[in-house]
């Protein structure tokens, strides 16, 4: 079996894992080029070579900085190497026989980092959801300063609850002969945060019975979902609208104005909005 290990973090913890101790033969990529893989974008570098040991590293916060401080870089060159043990470390992990894999997320979305003068011993991160990522991949985890400058592992506290000790066979309904969906013509609308498992529910339960799926991440806009509606329930199909759709007066409209049953489905995370985000 392949060992796993985390040899890289980012900020609050982005993995990095070694796969197996032996390595692909695999020749040099000839040329630096682009892929697009569903939503993710991949970079090779020529000369890159497959193997099955890869260290992967988040970049910002993990691998580099901004030459300021300031959150976000104000342009392309704007950043500079976080330690200056990082270069040779991700030397030695090369002549090793790893791949190094860098993954960054720059959407505009805000990350959270670590309070100034953070040290292990003295704040903790304000998340751990990159420790979370690294446990559910049943891999090893380390900050950036515990990796390339060797210090103590930093404190930290998990959340209570733990997804690991669900039950996998517990039953959906209650009682057993209830069902989420009916015959005739309806909407059933998702309300819940982020990440609370919205979207694989409603691809595991609900779109397999027949909904038309509508989703504002893929539409763009609410105007677009409710159009969406309309087109499908004026066809006699029913529909499930799969956002965070706080806005009642939206609900609202995606069941035309209760000219059809509609169904809200609430998504409680007892993980809290931190940990389901």
């Amino acid at each position: 079996m392949a060992e796993r290990a985390i040899v890289g973090s980012s900020a609050a913890g982005t993995p990095a894992a070694s796969a197996s101790p032996s390595s692909l033969s695999s020749s040099a990529c000839p040329k630096s080029h682009w892929q697009q893989i569903g939503n993710l974008l991949l970079y090779t570098a020529a000369g890159v070579r497959g193997s099955e040991k890869i260290a992967g590293f988040d970049i910002d916060g993990c691998i580099i900085t901004t030459k300021s401080g300031k959150v976000f870089p104000t342009a392309p060159d704007y950043w500079k190497i976080l330690f200056s043990e990082i270069q040779p470390r991700l030397a030695s992990l090369l002549k090793k026989g790893h791949k190094d894999v860098f993954f960054t997320n720059q959407m505009g979305i805000a990350k959270v980092h670590r309070p100034v003068n953070w040290a292990p011993g003295q704040k903790k991160d304000f998340s751990c959801s990159d420790r979370l990522f690294a446990l559910n991949l049943g891999l090893q985890f380390h900050t950036p300063e515990e990796y390339f400058l060797r210090w103590r592992s930093a404190p930290y506290s998990l959340p209570a609850f733990d997804p690991r000790k669900l039950d996998s066979r517990g039953r959906l309904y209650d009682p057993p002969s209830a069902s989420f969906t009916n015959n005739q013509t309806d909407v059933i609308v998702a309300v819940g945060f982020p990440g609370s498992g919205k979207s694989t529910f409603f691809h595991s339960h609900i779109v397999p019975k027949g909904y038309v799926y509508i989703n504002r991440d893929t539409l763009g806009s609410w105007q677009s979902c409710v159009a969406a509606c309309e087109r499908a329930l004026t066809e006699g199909r029913s529909v499930a609208v799969d956002n965070t759709n706080p806005d009642p007066a939206l609900r609202k409209r995606c069941g035309q104005s209760n000219r059809y049953p509609m169904s809200l489905f609430s998504f409680l995370s007892i993980t809290g909005a931190g940990q389901a985000q």
